[in-house]
């Protein structure tokens, strides 16, 4: 990717994972907001190498009406936020965070977008764990390979304003089955092959008992599939898995981002520098903006706040 004269400026809004062939083959992809053109720029991750100098904060991402994408107007820093790349204002004006995650008041943007179809799913995540959660229709499979969940399946379909309460009932009455699995946990396992067997057979046993403690509950009943329709999904049908060697170093304060790009998995990028892999983490650069072209060598200049990631 070329850095000075296309990106100068650009604002990062986030990683996602697009279709790019007709084949269904998903691959990963960085969204750009150009301000001189107002305009979102979707740019496939591929072979090409990176070479960007990056603002030192991270800015309010803005958020998207019905219609339409709105860059943030204050063009708020959210460099101390540690969870979300939106500004109060914006998060609010977005709506998710208050309407679904806290049970709050829905605006109309949050409420077109839960009236969509949402799945339960279940992610089979080594060593053996068992992580429930919810996607839309829009997302169905995306939401898994951001989740860089390997072997996934999906068990229950409604509206996003009732499947909350079905993904919470869940994770209550099984205890083996959470709500959260972190990326820090994911990591350490990243470079590790997956036993599909032992995966299918946890996923496919989590099922049974999950219907049998839920499957005749009154309301949630009529949401489950057939147990007998239920199909179980594998990453590498979806996408290329890429497994880094095992020792690498994580870039924690990312000032450039420079380098050939070797994969991506879950939240974190791979880039090749001078012959080192380096992993970053997307949460440090979303809501950065591009200064312009830089060639630097993190493998003779790694800042003492960077560590050596033995996985």
């Amino acid at each position: 990717m070329k850095g000075k004269s296309e990106f100068q400026t650009n604002h990062i809004l986030g990683f996602k994972w697009a279709q790019i062939s007709e084949k269904a083959w998903f691959e990963p992809t960085i969204r750009l907001f150009d301000p001189e053109k107002e305009s979102i720029k979707t740019h496939p991750l591929k072979n090409d190498s990176i070479n960007w100098k990056l603002s030192d904060e991270q800015f309010c991402t803005g958020y998207h009406d019905i219609e339409s994408y709105v860059s943030c107007p204050a063009q708020r820093s959210v460099t101390k936020m540690t969870t979300y790349c939106q500004c109060y204002s914006c998060e609010k004006a977005q709506g998710f965070k208050e309407g679904f995650l806290f049970d709050g008041e829905l605006n109309e943007i949050t409420r077109q977008y839960l009236s969509q179809k949402h799945y339960i799913y279940l992610a089979y995540f080594q060593p053996g764990k068992i992580k429930v959660g919810t996607t839309s229709e829009s997302r169905k499979f995306k939401r898994l390979l951001e989740q860089d969940a390997r072997i996934f399946t999906y068990i229950a379909e409604a509206s996003g304003l009732e499947i909350k309460a079905l993904e919470r009932a869940i994770s209550k009455k099984n205890h083996h089955i959470t709500e959260s699995f972190t990326s820090s946990q994911k990591l350490k396992t990243i470079s590790d092959p997956i036993d599909i067997g032992i995966g299918e057979k946890t996923l496919r046993d989590s099922i049974k008992d999950i219907l049998k403690r839920l499957g005749d509950h009154e309301i949630y009943e009529k949401w489950f599939y057939p147990e007998e329709n239920i199909e179980i999904y594998f990453q590498d049908k979806l996408s290329k898995i890429y497994f880094p060697p095992r020792n690498y170093s994580l870039v924690e304060e990312p000032e450039h981002l420079s380098g050939k790009f070797l994969g991506f998995r879950g939240r974190y990028l791979f880039l090749e520098n001078n012959g080192v892999p380096f992993i970053f983490d997307t949460k440090n650069l979303i809501g950065r903006k591009i200064e312009g072209e830089s060639i630097h060598n993190y493998a003779v200049n790694i800042p003492g706040s960077q560590m050596k990631l033995e996985i």
